[in-house]
């Protein structure tokens, strides 16, 4: 949510209301993803509240193997 002083980015995405399934991509900020979790909030419509909330993604970025 963009009030929150931790977001890295934010984007919006249209789809058709009969839409069950989808994807997202989300684009690295300018310093690049850091290593650790992170959380996505999906919110239906205009506005980003507790009463458009959808549901949410977590992931995690690593450190890449040093070979």
């Amino acid at each position: 949510m963009a009030e929150d002083p931790q977001t890295t980015v934010q984007d919006r995405v249209m789809t058709a209301t009969n839409d069950r399934s989808g994807y997202f991509l989300l684009t690295p900020p300018k310093s690049s993803w850091t290593p650790e979790y992170y959380r996505c909030g999906l919110f239906a419509g205009e506005q980003t509240s507790a009463y458009s909330y959808v549901d949410e993604v977590r992931f995690r970025i690593v450190e890449p193997k040093q070979h």
